[in-house]
């Protein structure tokens, strides 16, 4: 069963990394239970010989297939691509991107999966099959192999250690999470110094700001009622988690008995239902993909939109120039509340994974060495306005971008005081039927905030309950 290290430990840790003007929370998906093994897995594997210019092995001529997750990041990775083939002038890359990663699977029961893949979105492979089919490499030898970036360092002496923590299942290092994201309100900088407004820190101030963006012929927020009303379910955890703390938000996870019912969680469900009931949200949200909200969002329909710091990124193609997009931590619920208004939901996402069935496994494990170069790292993060888990990329950073800007200047700002909620990847029918059912219900008006309480601590116990679903427990 995973566990996360103590709250002490975290906190000694977190401060020792924003000395350096960075931020980790462990926050990925955990492995749940387990598959069907997959069939074949007779073809013969790339293999060279182990150098000191070549510490993995890798079959230097061996053509490399990696799938990347055309979300809200998506990149094709070129730096790494012209990194690659500059040690390995005769390695044939095909980098392909989809948002049906599920789509796989096929592969990966056939023995014959991609040498990498970017398991990410909605429609991801379940990591829990894959690790119960023992379908995923070892990550162990990248993680000892010299780091490209100082030849002194192994690679694991180069990322944040959480990183490695939070991938680590039983004895072997299964998945990277590539990317620290962090949770908040976004808005248009330059909109906002046009009209002299300031984004509210408590949620009485923002509901007398949504009453202001009214009259500006701004719906307050929006959201992606058909695939993403979870969204503004995190906006409500995250308000809850600073109200009562972070045992809140823990205690949901571990699904503890009642524990939707905390105080901290209804009052939080009640803000959610008084900005709806009030015309708080973009009419026509409920049948919004959330990328087409989000498009309401940066061509000026919407004030403010809850979401991750990927936004500006997944909607660069059609945001205005100067439209200027920063984030804002969400607004605490009162001043009694135990978290100050600068603590943030915050976490590592983006989950990688190497095959072990795949033809070039040693070459996919090269391919994320590359990846976790501090160059390249600064790379893609000055692309998708992300940070990575490298920390030895985040000084030489140089962007353009205020979403980067701001997300950064936030996370130094929160310190120690993050916190992330883990149920929405443990429990699938919890994350459908609370998260997502429930929330949409109270957004609609089809239920109050004690309807989506009742619902959602419903749904936690009947996972609770169920025998067949794996558990998993927080410290």
């Amino acid at each position: 069963m995973p566990t996360f290290s103590s709250d002490r430990s975290r906190r000694d840790f977190l401060r020792t990394v924003l000395a350096g003007g960075l931020l980790v929370v462990p926050g990925s998906a955990a492995l749940a239970g387990c598959a069907t093994a997959g069939g074949g897995g007779n073809q013969e594997q790339a293999k060279g010989t182990e150098s000191k210019e070549n510490p993995l092995g890798i079959d230097v001529n061996a053509p490399l297939e990696v799938v990347m997750f055309a979300g809200g990041l998506k990149t094709d990775l070129e730096w790494v691509q012209q990194s690659y083939t500059k040690l390995y002038p005769n390695a044939k890359i095909n980098l392909t991107s989809t948002v049906n990663i599920n789509s796989l699977q096929p592969r990966f029961t056939g023995g014959n999966p991609p040498d990498m893949v970017n398991d990410s979105g909605a429609q991801k492979i379940p990591l829990a099959a894959l690790a119960g089919a023992s379908q995923l490499a070892d990550l162990g030898p990248l993680l000892d192999a010299q780091s490209l970036g100082d030849p002194n360092k192994k690679v694991r002496d180069t990322i944040i250690p959480d990183a490695i923590a939070v991938g680590t299942y039983g004895d072997a290092v299964l998945v990277l999470n590539y990317v620290l994201s962090a949770y908040g309100v976004f808005y248009s900088q330059s909109l906002f110094k046009k009209n002299g407004w300031t984004m509210p820190t408590q949620w009485s101030e923002f509901m007398s700001f949504a009453e202001e963006m009214k009259k500006a012929g701004l719906s307050p927020m929006g959201y992606g009622g058909v695939n993403a009303p979870n969204y503004v379910t995190e906006m409500m955890l995250t308000m809850a988690g600073k109200a009562g703390g972070q045992d809140v938000v823990k205690s949901i996870d571990n699904l503890e008995p009642n524990a939707w019912r905390h105080e901290a969680v209804k009052n939080a469900a009640s803000a959610i239902e008084e900005l709806a009931r009030k015309d708080g949200f973009l009419p026509g949200s409920p049948g919004l993909k959330h990328t087409e909200a989000q498009t309401q969002f940066v061509t000026g329909k919407i004030g403010a939109y809850p979401s991750g710091s990927w936004l500006e990124n997944e909607m660069k193609t059609v945001s205005p120039a100067g439209f200027d997009m920063v984030m804002a931590p969400t607004p605490r619920l009162d001043s009694s509340d135990k978290l100050p208004y600068e603590a943030l939901h915050a976490n590592a996402g983006e989950p990688f994974i190497v095959p072990k069935q795949a033809k070039n496994a040693l070459g996919g494990l090269e391919f994320f060495r590359h990846m976790l170069s501090p160059d390249n790292a600064k790379a893609y993060s000055e692309f998708t306005g992300s940070l990575t888990i490298v920390t030895e990329s985040h000084d030489k950073v140089k962007s353009d971008s205020t979403s980067l800007k701001s997300v950064t200047e936030a996370l130094k700002k929160a310190k120690d005081n993050t916190f992330t909620f883990l149920f929405m990847d443990w429990y699938g029918d919890l994350k459908k039927n609370a998260a997502i059912a429930a929330m949409s219900d109270l957004l609609t008006g089809r239920t109050n905030a004690e309807g989506f309480i009742n619902a959602a601590q419903s749904a936690a116990d009947k996972v609770a309950a169920d025998t067949n679903v794996p558990k998993f427990k927080r410290q």
